[in-house]
């Protein structure tokens, strides 16, 4: 790549989940590995930071339950808080204290890269234009890298003003099949469908950062963005067939029997976690995500559609030939068949290699 170009990079570095930071951090460290002055811009959407940051143990509902419920929950969450603003302060290289405007970001980028994960998606930010480079005033220097929408069809009210933004890109490449086809059918334009920033790095790169867990014996890892009744059953079936505990991720206060429940976990930790375990659970996006990148026996479930994240579930599972992976209680018997991680890690390298040239282009300027 051009040596010293000068990026900005617009994502959702500050929301307090993993998926987030680690993709802000992987297309970071791509970037500069590779001879690039890549910067993340230090832009906090209000809400997003509203709902990170507004942290109280008083709870505004009536009702005793929701009232001690509040309580409970307000030291998970202050420590949530402190372990992701940790690693944002160690590992993100920013290139500025808090903005709260785009009209705060400051010049001096020979572009800027907006992406990944949901940065279009307007439920999340509130239909933030900052994400869509809109204080950029110069065509060729707006891209877009991995950019998620989080939803299969643009909100009737927002239509027009997607399309003048979408426009205005000089290039664009998405995570999902779907948000090339919400593109196309909006535009006309064929935009090219990329890894997710976590693919960019090898897994030695993510095994040097995985660190601190402390869990000598074997586990299954359960990790769910939804606590979906049916996975957590199926992820019991198989601790007992397989005599190994589980370890889930969770900040219920309320508690299965059979399970361990840990909680304020740590990126490193994280990282660690799912890198020795002997079974993923899950039903998140970057969940399947490493255990693709760490090669864990993996399996996989869906969420309540109320969750909005089904789509881009199968586009992951899509493309790496997933859909054997997908539980339910009925299919325990299929646990001991293994996931061919040469036909992944082949799927994996070609995919890699066209987001790498897609990310070349761009720093290189080049038209294709």
């Amino acid at each position: 790549m051009s040596k010293g170009v000068k990026i900005g990079i617009i994502t959702l570095h500050h929301a307090h989940n993993y998926g987030a930071v680690l993709q802000s951090y992987a297309l970071m460290m791509f970037l500069r590995n590779n001879n690039c002055d890549a910067k993340i811009i230090n832009y906090k959407n209000a809400f997003i930071k509203d709902v990170n940051e507004n942290i109280t143990p008083f709870c505004l509902q009536k009702g005793a339950r929701k009232i001690i419920k509040s309580m409970l929950c307000y030291n998970i969450r202050i420590n949530k808080y402190r372990i992701f603003d940790d690693f944002i302060k160690n590992e993100l290289i920013l290139n500025a204290d808090t903005i709260c405007n785009s009209s705060q970001i400051k010049g001096g980028y020979d572009l800027f890269i907006t992406g990944s994960d949901q940065i279009w998606n307007s439920n999340c930010t509130k239909f933030d234009k900052t994400y869509f480079l809109d204080f950029v005033k110069e065509k060729r220097k707006k891209y877009s890298y991995a950019a998620s929408f989080g939803f299969d069809e643009i909100p009737g009210e927002y239509i027009k003003e997607y399309k003048a933004l979408l426009l205005d890109f000089d290039k664009i490449s998405v995570r999902e099949s779907q948000g090339a086809i919400i593109i196309k059918n909006l535009t006309g334009i064929d935009v090219p469908v990329v890894l997710d920033p976590t693919f960019l790095l090898t897994s030695m790169q993510w095994k040097k950062l995985a660190r601190k867990a402390s869990y000598t014996k074997k586990y299954i890892f359960m990790y769910l963005v939804n606590e979906t009744p049916y996975i957590i059953e199926f992820a019991k079936k198989l601790s007992m067939e397989k005599g190994i505990e589980i370890l889930f991720l969770s900040d219920s206060i309320f508690k299965q029997s059979g399970i361990t429940y840990i909680r304020s976990v740590h990126p490193y930790e994280w990282l660690c976690l799912l890198k020795n375990a002997e079974y993923v659970v899950t039903n998140s996006f970057h969940g399947i995500a490493f255990s693709i990148i760490f090669q864990k026996e993996l399996f996989i479930g869906f969420p309540p559609p109320s969750s909005k994240v089904i789509s881009r579930l199968w586009n992951i599972i899509n493309i790496f030939d997933l859909q054997a992976r997908l539980i339910s209680v009925e299919n325990i018997d299929k646990i001991d068949n293994l996931l061919d991680y040469a036909k992944i890690n082949e799927i994996l390298e070609k995919e890699r290699a066209k987001s790498i040239e897609y990310l070349k282009c761009i720093a290189q300027g080049r038209s294709e």
